[in-house]
């Protein structure tokens, strides 16, 4: 979003403020508050671990893709070899749907939201969850919430939270790597794009969703659709 007209640069209190009102919105430990990369510096062995970390999330990915029967990749959750107990969420999960589903009754959007979730399970891109997977497994559920589209066939569409926790217990994002970003890439993808006469754009649909987790994993990627349990 563009913005026109006179603006002030911040003081060097109000830098003060916004850096303590971020740490209150995301809850700061004492160990952030006294962090150096507050101050906008960091320790070089703690970048050259950062480095380490992504690239052997990158290899662990590399040596475990495959592509499985249905033709589709399919990956293995890049897990954290430190990480605590990641907890059910079931809870948490449930009451976000009675929330989510009263929400989209008022809108009148129920039946399109669960649409999604249909066509899903005809590509399937989800599967039912079979009852008695529960009791022999350690399981996980995802929170998800609908979010309304202005443009496109789908009106509404599913988002679903990764970092929702319990208290004193961590989320599934804190539980696995995030790998390098590959955002940094871009920059050469588009020069080594504009080296040819030609070029060539390509539209996958639903290209996330096609996608296959293993199954070791999916158990920690369950959700609620309607009444029912899925994955």
């Amino acid at each position: 979003m563009d913005y026109y007209g006179k603006t002030n640069l911040p003081s060097e209190k109000e830098d003060t403020a916004m850096m303590v009102i971020s740490m209150f919105v995301r809850e700061a430990t004492i160990y952030d508050i006294f962090s150096l990369e507050v101050l906008g510096i960091s320790d070089p062995v703690e970048i050259k671990s950062k480095k380490e970390n992504e690239y052997l999330t990158k290899l662990y990915f590399e040596e475990t893709v495959r592509i499985n029967e249905d033709e589709r990749y399919e990956v293995s959750l890049p897990w954290k070899g430190d990480h605590l107990p990641l907890p059910s969420n079931k809870d948490i999960a449930a009451k976000r749907l009675e929330t989510s589903t009263r929400k989209l009754h008022h809108e009148n959007l129920f039946t399109a939201y669960d649409d999604v979730f249909k066509e899903w399970a005809s590509l399937g891109i989800i599967e039912n969850d079979p009852v008695e997977s529960s009791s022999l497994h350690h399981e996980h559920y995802l929170p998800h919430r609908p979010v309304l589209k202005q443009q496109g066939m789908t009106k509404v569409r599913p988002v679903f939270d990764a970092f929702a926790r319990q208290v004193g217990s961590p989320s599934l994002n804190q539980c696995l790597e995030s790998g390098p970003n590959l955002l940094e890439l871009i920059p050469g993808l588009l020069l080594r794009f504009r080296e040819h006469k030609y070029g060539i754009v390509a539209d996958i649909e639903k290209a996330f969703l096609q996608i296959s987790v293993r199954s070791e994993d999916r158990n920690f990627l369950k959700f609620f659709g309607g009444m029912e349990k899925k994955m």
